[in-house]
């Protein structure tokens, strides 16, 4: 069992990762969740998880624990496999597919390539509480700061094209969304940080 490879990576695609450890490639399918992680790093450490058939080897890397944690847990789930498992964290981020479960999304969980309705059911009865007693906070924290950010940057940019000074702007901005955090739009934080100015 392989737990994890770091290396130069030799090879990158959008469903693909090639590492070469001392000498040796290892060829893993990814996810598009973990290509976008990874596409800027030359080299680094890819955690990794074996399937054996009796036809197939098959390894499968992923960027943080969280996304492996999320595709062990789906393909306990009958009627998804390993491909199918990560199509699912191709199409949604670990993130996004946590808050699916967690809310009992149906209709998000059927988008994904490969899972039907009675499937989609299944990943949702199976796996809430699973999903529930993982540690998921790195996800989170990961997703509102880049939330955060998002919306700093576009607010930024709002207030900056209406001639406001851009040390004045980010004072501003700070001061808003230190007060209603990231779940503020971008419109209301462009009004709000206008008053404050």
């Amino acid at each position: 069992m392989y737990h994890s490879f770091t290396g130069n990576f030799i090879e990158k695609s959008p469903t693909h990762l090639a590492v070469e450890c001392q000498g040796v490639g290892y060829l893993l399918s990814i996810s598009l969740h973990t290509y976008t992680q990874l596409k800027e790093q030359e080299k680094g450490t890819v955690l990794a998880h074996m399937i054996v058939r009796e036809d197939e080897i098959a390894l499968f890397g992923f960027a943080e624990p969280q996304e492996r944690e999320l595709f062990k847990l789906l393909i306990t789930v009958s009627g998804v496999g390993p491909n199918t498992a990560r199509l699912a964290l191709s199409f949604l981020s670990p993130y996004e597919l946590c808050k699916a479960i967690m809310n009992n999304d149906l209709p998000t969980i059927k988008k994904i390539k490969g899972i039907g309705d009675k499937t989609a059911q299944k990943v949702l009865i199976d796996l809430k509480d699973k999903v529930n007693k993982l540690d998921f906070g790195a996800v989170l924290s990961e997703h509102k700061n880049e939330n955060y950010t998002k919306i700093k940057e576009e607010t930024l940019l709002v207030l900056i094209t209406l001639q406001v000074s851009r040390s004045l702007a980010e004072k501003a901005i700070d001061k808003v969304l230190s007060i209603h955090g990231d779940s503020i739009s971008v419109e209301d934080a462009v009004k709000l940080s206008l008053r404050a100015i």
